[in-house]
């Protein structure tokens, strides 16, 4: 099992816990994951031979500068993804132009994709400082996960750092809102009480 680790070359069977992160490019035997797995180093690819599983909770972070140059997880058995989180960072001085096409995931089985990423069904429409994708799960020859950008944009001069949340659906920005609003609340609350104490 990894705590945390790069991986450089290829390497056998790896399983990573809920809390640590593979990064670094390569080829492994099989990829089981409750943690992060975000490939290369800016970008970069890893190549899983038989069985790729990102398990509830797990996340795949994609980096993503342009249409050449962005994470990719090479999947050549069987791929489940159900359940896990799809995180996306728009690197510094990245361009994307609409149309521009990600194959995030190249599935080079003959067998379709294992669920779908936390809250993105087919069609989904998922943003990060700016750029839009739609998600599918049956892109590239039918059966890879890929981002399909909705508009031009070019990437924040300062990198995102993982503070900003992938705005995916129209209650995640209610439900973020909302937390929000009592947060401020409570900060004027609480300044009340200390006048009111005074």
């Amino acid at each position: 099992r990894l705590q945390t680790g790069i991986l450089n070359g290829d390497r056998g069977s790896i399983s990573i816990d809920a809390g640590a992160t593979l990064k670094g490019q390569g080829s492994v035997l099989s990829l089981t994951s409750a943690g992060v797995v975000s490939p290369g180093n800016s970008p970069g690819k890893i190549t899983v031979v038989e069985s790729l599983s990102m398990y509830n909770g797990g996340v795949y972070r994609a980096e993503i500068h342009n249409k050449d140059s962005y994470d990719q997880i090479t999947s050549k058995g069987t791929t489940e993804i159900a359940g896990s989180v799809l995180e996306l960072v728009y690197l510094k001085d990245g361009v994307i132009k609409k149309g521009d096409v990600y194959v995030i995931i190249d599935n080079q089985s003959d067998n379709p994709i294992s669920g779908e990423f936390s809250n993105m069904p087919e069609g989904a429409e998922v943003s990060i400082d700016g750029a839009v994708f739609a998600i599918s799960y049956k892109g590239g020859d039918g059966n890879d996960v890929v981002l399909i950008a909705q508009n031009d944009s070019v990437a924040p001069t300062a990198p995102n750092t993982g503070a900003e949340s992938i705005a995916v659906s129209p209650m995640t920005a209610i439900v973020a809102g909302a937390s929000a609003v009592m947060a401020l609340v409570m900060i004027f609350v609480r300044k009340i009480s200390r006048k009111v104490s005074k």
